[in-house]
């Protein structure tokens, strides 16, 4: 009668299982990626949204040497320009930065007193994405949002 396993079907049973986990982690990695640019996606809406009230208060949108002055996790406040746009008036709590790196940046560029265009740069790029106006953002970059 034979007691325990022998090497072979020890080694048979770690190796299924490396290759079981090895999937797993495969199959993850993509789901990461997608949720990083979901999250960036999201960021660019809740810049925009802060760049509307801001609008709406100061009258212009903040220049790019403004609110690129404005650090990551800091407030987008009011330049005083207006009585309603006080650096009181937060119109952007903790300013969003990029779930992966602090090196990879979102970009805002004012294209004119009532168009801006925001910039991220994606995980994962659809062919149908229309990325022809990057360049604009002054990087990198392979996704756009534009108002209006």
């Amino acid at each position: 009668m034979r007691k325990g396993f022998t090497l072979l079907e020890v080694l048979v049973v770690i190796v299924i299982i490396i290759i079981v986990f090895s999937a797993m982690a495969f199959a993850l990695g993509g789901s990461r990626q997608q949720a990083r640019d979901e999250r960036r996606k999201a960021d660019l809406a809740l810049i925009a949204s802060g760049l509307e009230k801001y609008r709406a208060d100061c009258g212009v949108y903040p220049t790019a040497a403004y609110y690129n002055a404005v650090t990551t996790g800091a407030n987008l406040v009011g330049n005083g320009s207006t009585p309603a746009c006080t650096s009181a008036s937060v119109y952007m709590d903790n300013k969003p930065g990029d779930p992966e790196s602090p090196s990879r940046i979102y970009s805002y560029n004012l294209l004119s007193s009532a168009s801006y265009a925001l910039c991220a740069s994606l995980d994962n790029v659809s062919s149908a994405m229309d990325t022809s106006n990057c360049a604009s953002c002054g990087i990198a970059c392979n996704y756009i949002t534009t108002n209006p």
